[in-house]
């Protein structure tokens, strides 16, 4: 490993001040999936993924729970752990 940063060029390396978003909720009429929806670093490459997982998780409880105020608290504590 040292011979890796011994070789390194210095004008190759970059430096991003990024950080993890704190979690919260949403109480809006508005259903956050996605990045939107998750703490994550811009640099996991993983929205796409979350949006799929939370589009489906969604929709299963959108038609299994038996009002709209359950469907959606169930999908969000299905969702926000992830």
């Amino acid at each position: 490993m040292p011979t890796l940063f011994k070789e390194t060029l210095r004008s190759s390396v970059a430096i991003f001040n990024a950080k993890d978003m704190i979690p919260f909720r949403n109480h809006s009429s508005v259903i956050f999936i996605g990045d939107s929806q998750h703490a994550m670093s811009p640099f996991a490459g993983n929205g796409a993924n979350m949006a799929i997982m939370d589009g489906y998780q969604l929709a299963d409880q959108l038609v299994h729970a038996k009002d709209l105020s359950t469907a959606i608290k169930s999908y969000y504590d299905l969702s926000i752990p992830r």
